[in-house]
């Protein structure tokens, strides 16, 4: 407790070290967010994406830090993502549970705070056809 800032100084020394690689810029997301400093976690989490689009991880905790700040329309674009693109790998069922229970988390407060309601209940809709249709995926991640 209280060596934030050691802990973030050594990520970013990782990081200029090897700025390319997924687990570092991840790494350093993870950091900043255990401080508190969630822009700065969502600006590291970004940087994973752009480096590979199809980082479910990247999605995953890009969609906790927007939570973190109540930001729960991208929480729920990113979990969303997070689910899509790890729907064709071998993803451990407690992973999926655990993204799922994050959306689910990020559409109750969406709609106790009355923010973006209607794209809320537009995404609901769709869940509940793909829910009806027997695939949890299908219509998950189009707005």
């Amino acid at each position: 407790m209280g060596r934030h800032d050691e802990a973030i100084a050594a990520a970013r020394r990782g990081q200029e070290l090897s700025p390319l690689t997924l687990i570092q810029n991840w790494t350093v997301g993870d950091t900043y967010f255990r401080a508190r400093q969630i822009d700065k976690a969502i600006e590291a989490y970004k940087t994973v994406i752009e480096l590979d689009k199809n980082a479910a991880i990247g999605h995953q905790k890009l969609g906790d830090a927007y939570a973190a700040k109540e930001m729960y329309g991208e929480a729920i674009n990113d979990y969303q993502e997070t689910i899509r693109l790890r729907g064709d790998s071998n993803l451990i069922l407690s992973d999926y549970n655990a993204v799922e229970a994050l959306l689910g988390a990020a559409y109750g407060r969406t709609c106790q705070s009355g923010r973006n309601s209607s794209k809320f209940k537009r995404q609901k809709q769709k869940r509940n056809r793909s829910a009806k249709s027997g695939n949890p995926l299908r219509g998950i991640g189009k707005a």
